[in-house]
């Protein structure tokens, strides 16, 4: 065998054994974290609270513009369910593009990470509804030091980035924020996100921007 044959064979040989830790995780790991982000970023269960008490939501005066077709579209989209699906896509692209982070990914949300963050949107939330200003201090005390840990660990750790990101609030939160900082920021970045998957929505069932303006 030619020396560069050789040199081939060891390099692709040494490719080989890297394969493993690159597979692709299985169905059923994709499932969980996205059930797990969608319990740190529950948006789609504050949507379907606007689903349940009103007929008209999202568009209100405006729904008369749309289809009533284009209509359900939109409810069923932004359900809890279609939110949950939403994610599924989105955890699925993440998964594909960085297998190898999948594994840590759920370890820290289990462990607390998206209990902790989740009840801190839905805190955000509460007082955005009632005006009432809220204390981060009472809700971390409601969750242990290993479930407080792995939050600091999500929202702190470098390698947990892209985790960030696909949660939907990149590097916005950080060790070195008070934790009303914090909460007041996630309360933004919640906004931002139901803003962007309610023009996902839009785009999914069809129905024109001039319909909401």
């Amino acid at each position: 065998m030619k020396p560069t044959t050789r040199l081939c064979a060891l390099l692709l040989s040494a490719l080989g054994g890297l394969a493993p830790a690159w597979a692709q995780p299985a169905p059923a790991s994709v499932d969980q974290l996205a059930d797990l982000v969608v319990q740190a970023m529950p948006i789609g269960e504050v949507f379907q609270g606007f689903i349940d008490k009103d007929p008209r939501w999202p568009l209100g005066d405006k729904m008369s513009r749309v289809s009533p077709e284009q209509a359900q579209c939109l409810r069923d989209q932004l359900s809890a369910a279609g939110y949950r699906e939403m994610r599924r896509q989105d955890t699925a692209a993440f998964a594909q593009r960085y297998p190898e982070q999948v594994d840590d990914a759920l370890r820290v949300l289990k462990d607390g990470g998206a209990d902790v963050f989740g009840a801190s949107i839905r805190m955000g939330v509460e007082q955005s509804r009632t005006g009432q200003k809220s204390d981060f201090s009472q809700l971390a005390s409601r969750f242990t030091p290993l479930q407080m840990s792995a939050f600091v660990e999500l929202i702190g750790d470098d390698k947990h980035r892209r985790l960030r990101e696909l949660i939907g609030v990149d590097d916005s939160f950080g060790q070195q924020r008070s934790g009303e900082e914090q909460q007041n920021r996630g309360r933004n970045k919640g906004m931002v996100m139901g803003a962007k998957l309610m023009f996902r929505a839009m785009d999914q069932c069809k129905v024109p921007l001039a319909a909401v303006q």
